[in-house]
């Protein structure tokens, strides 16, 4: 399969990668223009996509129509700095604006579209305000 992966080069994702390369799947990792790109992702079987995940972005048809499935764990990081609400803002944000642009995308594609679409992010178990964090528009 070939796999697009967003939010690959933390910890997490970089070991996804690394256990659908054993697989023999083929990867396209969506990465910001300055993530340092840690050395063991940057091999034959991986593509290095930049991508800046503005809200404003629009993802490229012709990347989407050549993969088979997706995996999405970007997002602001959620083990730095202090929880003020403008940091659980960008949390929130950042996760709801990945996942928005990849589904526009897919529902745009004429042909081919992915099997998959997995969506993945972190949440703190205590975080007070839980409900009013998760409502969104």
């Amino acid at each position: 399969m070939n796999v697009l992966i967003t939010g690959g080069t933390g910890f997490i994702g970089g070991e996804i990668c690394n256990k659908l390369l054993q697989k023999g799947h083929t990867i396209i990792l969506l990465t910001r223009v300055n993530d340092k790109i840690r050395a063991d992702l940057q091999k034959p079987g991986i593509s290095l996509f930049p991508y800046e995940y503005a809200h404003d972005s629009k993802l490229p048809l012709e990347l989407m129509g050549k993969v088979d499935g997706i995996i999405n764990m970007a997002g602001e990081p959620i083990f730095t700095g202090r929880w003020t609400e403008e940091k659980k803002r960008r949390i929130l944000d950042s996760r709801i604006n990945i996942t928005r642009q990849l589904v526009e995308c897919i529902a745009k594609l004429k042909g081919k579209k992915p099997h998959v679409l997995v969506s993945a992010s972190g949440l703190r178990r205590r975080l007070r305000n839980y409900e009013r964090l998760c409502q969104h528009d």
